[in-house]
């Protein structure tokens, strides 16, 4: 298998309340894999001592993934968490994230809950603007998480708003290994 370049990049946003936001990126990084392109993932709010399966998997592919964790998780999670050493968290994650993205050694590059850390206040929304348009032209971008800001979702390419409909959580059916995380 030989690695493929792509010619444009676009600008994904994958947002909503429903299940299935970071599954379609993490989706779409397995397809571009398959060409042998390279991949930066950042997860943002989900702690990097948690194992889930995408994390399993995605070990898998260590030639081709960079995939970053951070300590800091959203406070619903941990209401010890001290917000502005999430803010600062995210913000180092996404400096981190730039450099990547400008580097010329990835393809596509995943911003995962990143629209959550903006619509919470963990980032700026112009921040986010700003690293959308400093996007090289080769270099797929895909932004994940809840409540999009319309600035962002203004500049993508491909918005897709995952609705929930039905979910187990209604009727107290937890997180199931393999399946939610």
């Amino acid at each position: 298998m030989s690695s493929e370049r792509l010619e444009i990049g676009l600008t994904h946003i994958y947002t909503g309340d429903g299940k299935g936001k970071s599954t379609a990126a993490l989706g779409q990084v397995l397809r571009a894999l398959g060409y042998g392109m390279r991949a930066y993932i950042v997860q943002f709010l989900k702690s990097k001592d948690r194992f889930s399966g995408e994390i399993g998997s995605l070990s898998q592919f260590d030639n081709n993934v960079e995939l970053v964790r951070y300590n800091q998780v959203h406070p619903m999670f941990d209401p010890g968490v001290d917000v502005n050493q999430l803010r600062a968290s995210v913000s180092e994650a996404l400096d981190e994230a730039r450099r990547a993205m400008l580097s010329g050694d990835y393809d596509i590059v995943v911003l995962d809950e990143i629209n959550n850390a903006v619509a919470d206040g963990f980032a700026d929304v112009g921040t986010i603007v700003e690293f959308i348009m400093s996007k090289p032209k080769a270099v797929e971008l895909i932004l994940t998480g809840r409540s999009a800001a319309q600035e962002v979702i203004d500049l993508a390419d491909y918005v897709t708003d995952m609705k929930c409909v039905k979910h187990p959580f209604q009727r107290g059916i937890p997180a199931r290994r393999g399946i939610e995380f």
